[in-house]
């Protein structure tokens, strides 16, 4: 149904819906959540978008596409979509035209859950991988700092150590984010960019020894008290971030062996050291 030959008052009621012969003027409502073929074939072919059809209402259904069709008519558009929530479509209106790396400018006016959802969530998309691995390189700065202090041997195998785990954790910043936004310089910036938080973590100790006079070496208890700290904050970090993502790609058994391996690395190069 063309808009320009009807008055939007006509297309309020009949737009639409263009029923064929022996088909109902008025639009039905389709309760139905599934729909009947005659071979899995015919399904396949719809699941694979190969061919135009109806067989799950959660992603299309007639009733559905009909209200969808008469607004696009009283809009003037192409086509309409329909959606469970006002800030799904929001979401889709803008991750359509957008991907990690863009920028789009709206007003600072609009609807508070709207002005979250395009300052606070969208603004996380392809950077929170860099973000869970420089809370966790945070540590390892105050690690390798305070093990260089108490013993030069010690803070020299420390920083190894880090240094070769360092390597495939850029891998999993960069690769994450240059699918994300097809830029490599993003992906490079931002795997680097989280490395410097082991040097936050060293100029953390620095001002803790400098403003509050407390020491770091010896034979004291806080030495011992701050590294198992430390390892504890990675422990958790790893365990909090990585294993719930990996889970959510079907790769937590992976994650776990992985883990238990790691475990079983450090335990067994603490007993040779």
């Amino acid at each position: 149904m063309e808009k320009k030959n009807f008055s939007p008052a006509t297309l309020c009621v009949q737009g639409g819906w263009q029923p064929t012969k022996g088909e109902p003027r008025v639009l039905p409502i389709y309760q139905s959540t599934t729909f009947k073929y005659d071979t899995s074939e015919q399904m396949a072919r719809l699941f694979d978008l190969e061919d135009s059809g109806y067989f799950y209402t959660r992603l299309q259904n007639p009733t559905n596409d009909a209200v969808a069709a008469k607004i696009a008519a009283l809009e003037g558009g192409v086509a309409g979509m329909l959606t469970s929530s006002g800030q799904a479509a929001n979401f889709y209106a803008v991750f359509n035209i957008c991907e990690s790396g863009d920028h789009f400018v709206c007003s600072t006016a609009i609807y508070g859950g709207t002005y979250n959802l395009f300052s606070v969530t969208m603004k996380k998309l392809g950077i929170m991988s860099a973000l869970a691995i420089s809370i966790h390189n945070f540590p390892e700065g105050i690690a390798t700092f305070i093990g260089a202090l108490n013993d030069s041997q010690m803070g020299a195998g420390i920083t190894f150590a880090i240094s070769i785990h360092n390597i495939p954790e850029g891998i999993a910043i960069a690769i994450p984010i240059y699918y994300a936004t097809k830029s490599k310089g993003k992906a490079l910036i931002y795997a680097t960019l989280s490395g410097f938080s082991e040097v936050l973590g060293a100029l953390l100790c620095i001002a803790v020894t400098h403003l509050f006079g407390v020491e770091l070496t010896g034979g004291g208890i806080i030495f011992p008290l701050i590294l198992a700290a430390v390892a504890g904050i990675m422990i958790y970090i790893s365990l909090d971030e990585l294993l719930p993502t990996a889970e959510k790609y079907g790769k937590h058994h992976i994650a776990i062996a992985g883990v238990v391996a790691g475990m079983a690395i450090m335990g067994i190069s603490l007993l040779i050291i």
